[in-house]
């Protein structure tokens, strides 16, 4: 921030000193404060304004269409461009540029003028810019309150910064009770805010799928689960700040509204005195509640096979999130990360989810060899049974979004040791070499082998 010269302080003191002593001997007011303060106002709202500016651009930058009352698919459809990045928001920088600012003019006023006038002055030059503030920051607030649950970073970006300059704030607006309740207030709704997001994201995960938030009929891993947990890495970047916020908060807040005997209530955090604890009890539901948000998922696919990809799928883009961000023991200076902070039994009950799923994925395909027992029917019928049963599902897998290389390993590799084992068996232990069976006979082993491990290629 620009300052006078020396010199040039030192002659305004000596003029505003003077000034003030002869103002009793004169037949009108000086007005030495007003004076003062009409010049010094008007720079401080110069150069506030640019940022005043910029909030109203971020504002106006969003689509108003995706400021419904519908948190689930504002947070469905949001693309990577529109997750906040940390210390990036307009309003932060205000707060920030704005404490910079008035503490630079309650020293220029110290330094110019009287003693017995300075606090007058310096509360009579901020007024204005102060007020204008805060007026923003009402903006801020509403427009926070009708946000899509990612702007919950933002908010919490700004509440951080609201705390980091709250003790100097207050010292500068200490006389005026007034002006440093309006920050104190600012900071309390901010806070109630913080504290219901929080709970709407369980409550949005418990209860999935709206009518135009279906997952698709695909298998692919939902944006539901994925924007979810993109949301939780950006916010335990605020850990720090976050450990804080949920002690004050109380541990469980979030699971007020359930009933005890609900299946979604989890035990207690293991130190409800320590925020740490219950911030980790929270990202332990969070990830419960999108468990729980898969296996909903998996209801509405609409064939069986499809189901089961579909839990595969999604179960194990989660796990890979834990098990990726487990850095605890491998470097001391590396924070902790997601997996680190949920724990090795979340990650466990997972794997065990997919592991069920695997068995009801091998299930499917062991359906297809139903006929092989059947005593009322010839090799050759039980051989067509098989290979219409056995295009159409490869027909069908090869529409599954299946892009993580470890899954569509495990899918093919649970596909052939369910099929050519028994398909094996089954040629062995039916020699027939009529011309019936020789039409029928479609696939060797080896051609299902490779016909299954093609299958997801597309």
């Amino acid at each position: 921030i620009p300052t006078f010269p020396t010199d040039t302080v030192k002659l305004l003191s000596m003029l505003a000193t003077y000034l003030n002593l002869v103002n009793d001997e004169v037949s009108y007011d000086l007005r030495l404060t007003k004076t003062y303060a009409g010049i010094r106002t008007r720079h401080l709202q110069k150069s506030l304004a640019q940022f005043s500016e910029m909030c109203g651009s971020y504002m106006h930058g969003f689509d108003p269409s995706t400021r419904s009352n519908h948190a689930e698919v504002r947070f469905c459809t949001i693309r990577n461009e529109n997750w906040y990045e940390p210390s990036t928001s307009p309003f932060a920088q205000y707060t920030i540029n704005i404490v910079k600012l008035f503490q630079a003019e309650r020293d220029l006023v110290r330094h110019i003028m009287p003693t017995v006038i300075s606090d007058e002055t310096f509360f009579a030059t901020i007024e204005r810019p102060f007020e204008a503030y805060l007026g923003t920051g009402e903006k801020i607030m509403a427009f926070f309150f009708s946000s899509p649950m990612y702007e919950v970073l933002h908010a919490l970006d700004v509440y951080g910064y609201l705390l980091e300059t709250d003790s100097v704030l207050a010292s500068l607006l200490a006389p005026n009770q007034s002006q440093s309740a309006s920050m104190a207030k600012m900071a309390g709704r901010l806070q109630a805010h913080l504290s219901k997001s929080f709970v709407a994201l369980i409550g949005l995960l418990r209860h999935p799928f709206k009518e135009d938030t279906m997952p698709k009929q695909t298998g692919g891993v939902n944006e539901l689960v994925s924007n979810t947990l993109t949301f939780l890495s950006y916010l335990i970047g605020y850990k720090d700040l976050l450990v804080n916020l949920f002690l004050s908060m109380g541990d469980g807040h979030w699971n007020q509204s359930a009933s005890q005997d609900s299946p979604h209530v989890s035990h207690p955090a293991s130190d409800p005195s320590d925020g740490l604890s219950i911030f980790q009890h929270y990202l332990r539901d969070v990830i419960d509640a999108l468990s729980y948000t898969i296996d909903q998922g998996g209801k509405h696919m609409k064939r069986p096979t499809l189901q089961f990809v579909f839990l595969i799928n999604n179960h194990s883009y989660l796990a890979r999130a834990l098990r990726d961000t487990m850095y605890a023991g491998d470097d001391e200076s590396q924070s902790l990360g997601l997996g680190d902070l949920v724990g090795r039994s979340a990650l466990m009950r997972i794997e065990s989810q997919i592991e069920r799923s695997r068995k009801g994925y091998i299930a499917t395909w062991k359906a297809l060899m139903s006929s092989f027992p059947a005593a009322t029917l010839g090799p050759p019928e039980k051989l067509g049974m098989f290979n219409q049963g056995f295009d159409e599902m490869v027909r069908a897998q090869r529409a599954y979004d299946i892009f993580d290389a470890d899954v569509r390993a495990m899918l093919v590799s649970d596909a052939t040791d369910a099929v050519v084992p028994d398909y094996e068996m089954f040629l062995r232990q039916n020699p027939d070499k009529s011309p019936e069976f020789a039409r029928a006979m479609k696939y060797t082993p080896r051609d299902l082998q490779r016909r299954i491990k093609g299958m997801l290629d597309d």
